[in-house]
């Protein structure tokens, strides 16, 4: 077995894994992808990416549903977030009117549950 990180040219060999998903949607000059192959074949794999999560949308109940004021918020969000350099956003959802706005906008739902845990932990330090 071998550890190894895939270059950005060799994702594509991630369809299949967990990440198929994913890969097309991490920043090749930020996100790194370690995989263990035996005899050429990737038999696991994991991303280490930054994650900027965009969070708490609201618009005034008297300002729901007309789309000037959406628009205008994801605009200037859309703004900041290319200022700092950042390509792909994380976002909740707790409603279905909201998963339809992020899928017209391209969003793809991640698979499972998501938690936090110190890096620490992987190298046994806790």
């Amino acid at each position: 077995m071998v550890a190894r990180t895939l270059p950005p040219a060799q994702w594509e060999m991630l369809d299949g894994t967990e990440l198929e998903d994913v890969w097309k949607h991490l920043d090749p000059k930020t996100a790194r992808v370690v995989v263990i192959e035996d005899e050429g074949a990737i038999i696991a794999c994991w991303a280490l990416f930054p994650l900027y999560h965009v969070e708490g949308i609201y618009i005034h109940p008297d300002h729901r549903g007309r789309g000037r004021v959406l628009k205008h918020l994801m605009e200037h969000m859309g703004a900041v977030a290319e200022s700092e350099g950042v390509t792909h956003v994380t976002t909740g959802c707790l409603s279905d009117q909201v998963r339809e706005l992020l899928e017209h906008f391209g969003a793809v739902e991640v698979p499972g549950q998501q938690f936090t845990f110190p890096v620490a932990a992987l190298t046994g330090e806790v």
